[in-house]
């Protein structure tokens, strides 16, 4: 039988072999000495010159998918590794606080991220991506068999998918509009919609920015067609986070994810 000082040292010997803590130590280390961010009144091409030197993407690569695996600048890399040796420590005043890691009411990020998006505190709830939140957002209301869910033909899987798992489920319909490609206009996404619209309908879920297209979606519009028809409006924002501003009051959605 193994006693533990024989497993731990074998556990080392195994760490030793990888080469992944080598490179986190040695990506640590530089992030000491990464670039600062540039101030922002410089002119608007040195710039953003010198925010694309923040990032680790090869300098002849463009990353267009910021929806699944952005990459992130220096400072939030240095941060995060900040945040890994911090808590290595194990020194929190509160020891009853290391089992609930993940699950406080991280209002120092909620104030912000409230304000980023013009909404209150209370009405942002920090969740692991966009997938999470369709997912959410979905299974939150109470449907009943043969209700409606309407949305586009350009839903990411994890827009459709937890709506498809509640009609197995449940019986609910889901209901897809068509986007033209190109449409020539808002207002012909915006008919689509109201056409697709009947007294089933329960809920209209859009993409803000499809991820198929990359189409802007008029949310705001299609939100205020919800209401004035008593149907709950949810938007899954997760092409628009950082791209372009966000503004939850004049969208006027229910739900933004």
């Amino acid at each position: 039988m193994t006693d533990r000082r024989h497993f731990l040292a074998t556990l080392a010997g195994a760490a030793a072999a990888l080469s992944l803590p080598k490179q986190m130590f040695a990506q640590a280390a530089q992030m000491e000495s990464a670039p600062a961010m540039p101030e922002a009144s410089l002119p608007e091409e040195q710039y953003w010159a010198a925010v694309r030197r923040q990032f680790e993407i090869p300098a002849d690569e463009i990353y267009l998918n910021n929806g699944t695996c952005g990459s992130s600048p220096y400072p939030v890399l240095k941060a995060v590794f900040d945040s890994y040796n911090r808590l290595e420590q194990m020194d929190d005043a509160d020891p009853e606080q290391y089992p609930l890691f993940g699950y406080g009411a991280f209002n120092q990020f909620r104030e912000p991220l409230a304000k980023f998006i013009n909404a209150s505190k209370d009405e942002v709830a920090i969740v692991r991506n966009a997938t999470e939140a369709n997912a959410i957002m979905a299974n939150g209301l109470d449907l009943n068999a043969g209700d409606e869910v309407l949305m586009s033909d350009q839903e990411h899987p994890s827009g459709l998918g937890p709506w498809q798992m509640r009609a197995k489920r449940y019986g609910i319909v889901v209901k897809q509009f068509e986007i033209p490609v190109p449409p020539k206009s808002p207002s012909e996404i915006l008919e689509r919609v109201s056409a697709g619209i009947t007294l089933r309908t329960k809920v209209i879920f859009v993409s803000h920015i499809t991820t198929t297209t990359g189409v802007v979606l008029p949310v705001k519009e299609i939100c205020s067609l919800a209401r004035t028809k008593g149907i709950v409006s949810m938007v899954d924002g997760a092409q628009v986070a950082g791209m372009m501003p966000i503004d939850v009051k004049a969208i006027g959605c229910d739900m933004y994810g």
